[in-house]
């Protein structure tokens, strides 16, 4: 989801994609996508359009897109998934999103802390539960 990667059927065969991109790195994991089953069969400005391993095509509606920046050092997009779900999608440098992952992830922990903490009081005062 997240790439700059156009994708069109080859001359003569309705079958092949062509994907082109500025980034070859862009191209050849999408290449690797469609390998493992998760294919763009087509893009616009306002929709991706991927076929899953079950041949079954999902659309995908692109609400916005952030777009790389030599600053921020990633890209995301925001789509609404089949199912009207709306998910964000990132992708970028290993130093960007590994600060972000692990700023996450310490947040996470520190909420399970929390909840054990709170259930280990809980179970002391009442252990029946």
């Amino acid at each position: 989801m997240c790439h700059n990667v156009n994708v069109s059927r080859e001359d003569g065969d309705a079958d092949k994609l062509v994907y082109q991109a500025s980034s070859p790195d862009e191209v050849a994991l999408v290449k690797f996508a469609a390998g493992v089953g998760c294919e763009l069969v087509g893009r616009t400005l306002s929709e991706i359009t991927v076929r899953t391993v079950g041949g079954n095509e999902a659309v995908y509606e692109v609400l916005h897109v952030f777009p790389f920046t030599s600053e921020t050092k990633r890209m995301g997009i925001i789509v609404r998934c089949p199912g009207d779900k709306i998910a964000l999608y990132m992708k970028g440098s290993d130093a960007t999103m590994s600060s972000i992952v692990q700023v996450k992830i310490l947040r996470l922990l520190n909420v399970l802390r929390r909840l054990c903490a709170g259930r280990t009081r809980l179970f002391n005062c009442c252990p029946e539960y």
